[in-house]
């Protein structure tokens, strides 16, 4: 009898340990390499608006680069553009969790401007998208890991992060590919815990030996809008100069010379 009972515990504390939740921080390193690749590369996106019945589309041009210990992205609406579109320019740089500092760059305005917390979460061209939407992966934010699934006969993982600061999303819930850490979905909720916005990611596709997501989309699921980023183009064998990553060339990025050979 006892070494039945003993069996039976071996049994159990093996299935346990073979059902041990994966480590937290190390599904969100992972995401966080597969969506931001080591390597210096340019993309050519297209933004697309759906709001109200009418559709419009920005050619944007996308540039990341490490600088010291530091990653940079680099958006910059590229013409033929909107009215007040053209020559409007972003970069984030990282800095430690939830520390990334921001530059915007409006034509009209004339000046490049720093922005404060708050405005990272303003709307990036009247877009679904918000600047830290588009910036580097929250490392700030509390993550808890929900359980395990699959999305079209993959393996998948469920992940909770929870901002520092709640006024603008209290949570978001994010679905990873077990096996490629590329996000699938994420499900964004307002203060009120209700649910706001779903992003999707689209396959990803190789580009110069960097896996890079074809697509994400952005569905405001309250106001019934969406906005589709779409890669139309990607050069990860490219020289990128530091000067394009330079807070004061902010207003000559739109016209930087490496836009014209992106995805040729």
């Amino acid at each position: 009898m006892r070494e039945t009972l003993a069996a039976l515990l071996v049994v159990f504390t093996v299935a346990s340990a073979g059902a041990a939740a994966p480590d937290v921080k190390a599904l969100v390193t992972k995401m966080k390499a597969a969506l931001e690749p080591s390597k210096a590369g340019a993309r050519r996106l297209t933004l697309t608006l759906s709001q109200q019945g009418e559709t419009t589309q920005v050619t944007i041009g996308e540039a990341r680069k490490n600088l010291g210990n530091s990653g940079r992205i680099l958006l910059a609406v590229l013409p033929p553009a909107p009215v007040g579109a053209a020559g409007t320019a972003y970069l984030v740089q990282e800095g430690g969790p939830g520390q990334d500092t921001e530059w915007f760059y409006l034509p009209y305005v004339r000046r490049v401007r720093k922005l404060v917390s708050p405005e990272a979460y303003s709307a990036f061209l009247n877009s679904d998208f918000t600047y830290a939407d588009l910036g580097f992966v929250d490392t700030g934010a509390t993550y808890t890991f929900l359980g395990e699934g699959t999305e079209g006969g993959k393996k998948t993982y469920k992940i909770q992060a929870v901002p520092k600061q709640t006024w603008y999303y209290s949570r978001w819930v994010t679905t990873i590919d077990a096996e490629t850490s590329m996000p699938i979905m994420r499900e964004i909720y307002d203060p009120a815990n209700q649910l706001w916005k779903r992003q999707r990611w689209e396959p990803s596709t190789v580009v110069d030996g960097v896996t890079v997501p074809s697509a994400v989309s952005m569905e405001d699921v309250q106001a019934k809008s969406r906005s589709d980023i779409r890669m139309t183009g990607a050069d990860f064998d490219v020289s990128l100069p530091d000067t394009l990553f330079d807070p004061d060339q902010l207003p000559a990025a739109s016209a930087a010379p490496v836009w014209a050979t992106v995805g040729k």
